[in-house]
């Protein structure tokens, strides 16, 4: 949706750009206390608008509107630049959203809450898909889909089509466009009902009614046991697909990308341009991934040494300590920093493994390249029980050793609480961030003893950082409190200051 894109007598959608940069700081800086990845930001700030808004006003009326205005506001659309007739279509996805929750079961409160949440999150991403055009995105997975599809071999059982295609598709958008779960069931939802974003006013009622049905077929869908054998295949080979879609960006349109194909050495030396390109801009994102969690860490770090640590130290238990809560506040920053300094990118060798694999994608394999899917084994039940038993034993071992190294440091229950938990999120983190940046490599890693004892420590913080990390995305208090005593007060502020400015730019303009 771009300026050059519209002709000059379309009305476009204008806001203050006092306002906007106010706001725009803002959201900036609340990205840094909330942290999320990029392509998760803008759905994030679409679906807390809409909160607030619908909040605000039940019935949706004029809605449309205001959203619109304050995603441009925030800086996520440009100014001057966005039709006003995209005002209509918002205003009718918010229309459709209000009239189908009037319509969806209610008579377990529970359930009906869970219902109403789900719809919610749909929504939100119509609402994104709307203003932001997933083209591309759409159509890398529809070329990774048809290249495995058409070479996918399962061995140790056997899968229905429709449930292998559902099944690929997650895992592509899983893998290859990080999707997160409120995504995956937005474009979950598409795959199995393609008419959804073409519903009528008139067909909200026997949608609402329907709500609940769709969302168990998701949710079976999105737990399928070979769910994990699925992303396992499509996690190796994202980087192939990836690196083919910026080929096609790169030619502008298909007729010179075959020109490119049908050239050997060009296609060779186009792929490697456009590898060592991507392996830059990754090694970039990660620096910044880092930079903005040691950052997020410590912000959140000192946010509850203040409001709750010292408190409770000073005034309950009277053992606070400035050298146990410096160490609290400093050691887990400090350690994410630390993981960050020993991140590698892949090997030079790397690139003719992807190099290979992109040429297998391409042109017709000779020697009969499959993808291969192994579905695995049931486990014995005994074995199962002996090995989660073993990891219980494990993870309560690990923690307890690091509450005896901690304790002669006059470390207090609390202290050593906290100083766990913090260093929790830090391993779930790094490895999150380590498998990103092997998210490039097509090398087999090997293991050894070393790093088999390497995960048997770190293995447990991970787990309970992860746990934490999936919990504070649906609930976290820092979050909540900024939203209701924050945000909404400061974006009331932000539409006075735009009509204020208006006011006063026109009383400027009436003096002759």
């Amino acid at each position: 949706m771009e300026k050059r894109d519209l002709p000059d007598d379309v009305p476009r959608i204008h806001t203050d750009e006092v306002a906007s940069q106010v706001a725009a700081f803002y959201e900036k800086a609340r990205n840094v206390v909330d942290y999320k990845e990029e392509h998760l930001i803008r759905r994030k700030f679409i679906d807390r608008v809409l909160h607030r808004r619908l909040l605000l006003k039940q019935d949706g009326v004029g809605i449309g509107e205001v959203l619109v205005k304050e995603i441009i506001r925030a800086g996520y659309l440009p100014n001057d630049t966005i039709p006003e007739a995209i005002i209509e279509d918002i205003q009718n996805i918010v229309d459709k959203h209000v009239t189908t929750a009037g319509f969806i079961p209610s008579q377990d409160k529970k359930k009906y809450k869970k219902r109403l949440d789900w719809l919610f999150s749909i929504t939100a991403s119509s609402i994104e898909e709307k203003l932001f055009p997933s083209y591309r995105e759409d159509m890398l997975v529809g070329i990774m889909f048809r290249t495995i599809k058409e070479r996918l071999v399962v061995r140790g059982g056997t899968i229905p089509e429709e449930e292998m295609n559902i099944q690929l598709f997650i895992a592509i958008h899983s893998t290859l466009l990080k999707a997160d779960e409120d995504q995956l069931e937005y474009q979950t939802l598409k795959f199995l009902y393609p008419d959804w974003e073409t519903i009528t006013l008139e067909e909200c009622p026997r949608v609402g009614a329907y709500i609940p049905a769709m969302r168990r077929q998701i949710r079976r869908a999105l737990n399928h046991p070979l769910k994990k054998s699925f992303l396992k295949l499509c996690m190796r080979y994202a980087i192939v697909f990836h690196v083919l879609g910026d080929m096609v960006d790169r030619s502008k349109d298909y007729t010179s990308f075959e020109k490119v194909i049908s050239d050997p050495m060009e296609f060779e030396r186009e792929v490697r341009e456009v590898y060592d390109t991507r392996f830059v801009a990754a090694k970039k994102k990660l620096k910044r991934i880092g930079f903005l969690s040691v950052l997020s860490f410590f912000l959140s770090k000192i946010l509850i040494v203040l409001l709750i640590e010292i408190p409770i130290e000073t005034r309950l238990t009277g053992t606070f300590s400035v050298m146990n809560t410096s160490l609290n506040v400093i050691i887990p920053p400090l350690l994410m920093f630390l993981i960050m300094l020993r991140m590698k990118m892949p090997r030079p060798v790397n690139f003719n493994l992807v190099s290979e694999q992109i040429h297998i994608a391409v042109f017709p394999p000779h020697d009969g390249h499959k993808y291969v899917l192994s579905i695995p084994k049931k486990k014995k039940i005994l074995t199962e029980i002996i090995s989660n038993l073993f990891y219980v034993v494990t993870v309560l071992a690990v923690f307890y050793l690091f509450s005896v190294v901690l304790t002669p440091l006059k470390f207090n229950v609390a202290n050593i609480i906290v100083f766990l938990f913090f260093v929790s999120l830090v391993a779930a983190a790094g490895v999150r961030i380590h498998n990103r940046a092997n998210e490039m490599n097509l090398e087999k890693r090997k293991t050894n003893i070393i790093t088999f004892m390497f995960d048997l420590v770190s293995i447990p913080f991970v787990t309970v950082g992860k746990w934490v990390i999936d919990g504070l995305a649906r609930f976290n208090p820092i979050v909540i409190f900024i939203n209701l005593m924050i945000e909404l007060p400061f974006q009331m502020f932000v539409e006075f200051v735009e009509n204020f400015h208006g006011f006063v730019r026109q009383k400027k303009e009436d003096i002759t």
